[in-house]
């Protein structure tokens, strides 16, 4: 009988001892997840909208004559 009231303890105590409770840090952990989803989605219609811009560059210089001896831009990177 002593042992099952041992492991009921052990089982309800937490390493570590900072006070914290795992369902607290689940909540930040939860909260951290959000935000980095929305930098994501802000991400991807940043990167949308600049390949729309790049679309429409190309677009409108596709018609255009090149200048003779000139090299063509072209897109080296994002930032």
């Amino acid at each position: 009988m002593v042992w099952g009231w041992w492991v009921v303890l052990a089982v309800g105590c937490r390493v570590g001892g900072d006070g914290k409770s795992f369902l607290n840090e689940n909540d930040e952990l939860r909260q951290a997840n959000l935000e980095l989803e929305r930098q994501v989605a802000e991400s991807s219609q940043q990167i949308e909208l600049l390949q729309g811009e790049l679309r429409a560059y190309r677009e409108s210089a596709a018609g255009a004559e090149p200048i003779e001896g000139a090299v063509p831009p072209v897109l080296s990177g994002l930032r």
